[in-house]
């Protein structure tokens, strides 16, 4: 069943990505190599949605084709908002189904901002999707450019040690309204580049690994050339 479902979304991504505009991959050459499982992927954020959709493309194949729901790897979950996700409607259902990790964010709920610690039951689930396979997150937990990376993320590499890859996406945001699913402009150059895996070491604080994250995911730089030093 579940492989159906990404079927059908790989020809859905195909049509947005590959046919009303253009998607392009980058970097893939650092996927190779890679533990089949405890591999988290830590992308900027521009649209709800299609980033997942997107990066889920592009780690299937250098080029999208109608056929990448075949290719697609199972075992590639990401990390979503509690309220997001439990909205009502088909799309929020689908992408559930579809390896949905689902936590609360401790600086937001809904409308609100609220300061609350992270929530050790939310570490719990990320580290059964790291034992399972590959996740995607993104650290700066919001669509707005610029947004600073949350500590949270950091804490959850502290605790969990994964291989972390950096991934950089463009073009959504102009592509697609905020949630990703209204079209608002056609042929817009839509690119995911993966970068190399980041050099974490167990010894560093959580600000240190905010500061390797920010550095990473800032826009216009290659992923992970400043975080590494070069």
């Amino acid at each position: 069943m579940k492989r159906l479902v990404f079927v059908l979304l790989g020809v859905y991504a195909w049509l947005l990505f590959g046919v009303i505009n253009r998607l392009r991959s980058e970097g893939r050459e650092n996927l190779v190599g890679l533990p089949a499982k405890g591999v988290l992927f830590v992308s900027n954020h521009l649209t709800y949605y299609m980033d997942v959709l997107g990066i889920h493309s592009a780690i299937a194949s250098a080029r999208c084709s109608p056929i990448d729901g075949f290719r697609h790897n199972l075992n590639v979950r990401f990390v979503a908002a509690f309220e997001t996700l439990n909205e009502r409607g088909f799309w929020p259902r689908v992408f559930n189904f579809a390896g949905a990790v689902l936590i609360r964010r401790t600086w937001r709920d809904g409308d609100r901002d609220v300061q609350r610690p992270l929530d050790v039951d939310d570490i719990r689930k990320v580290r059964e999707a790291l034992d399972r396979g590959w996740l995607i997150t993104f650290p700066q937990g919001t669509t707005t450019r610029g947004a600073p990376v949350r500590k949270g993320t950091a804490r959850i590499i502290r605790d969990c040690n994964p291989v972390v890859v950096p991934v950089f996406v463009d073009g959504f945001d102009r592509a697609f309204d905020r949630k990703g699913f209204r079209l608002l402009e056609r042929n817009v150059d839509l690119v995911v580049r993966f970068g190399a895996p980041l050099d974490i070491r167990a010894e560093d604080s959580v600000e240190r690994i905010v500061e390797i994250l920010t550095a990473a995911l800032m826009p216009g730089d290659e992923p992970g050339k400043l975080a590494s030093g070069q």
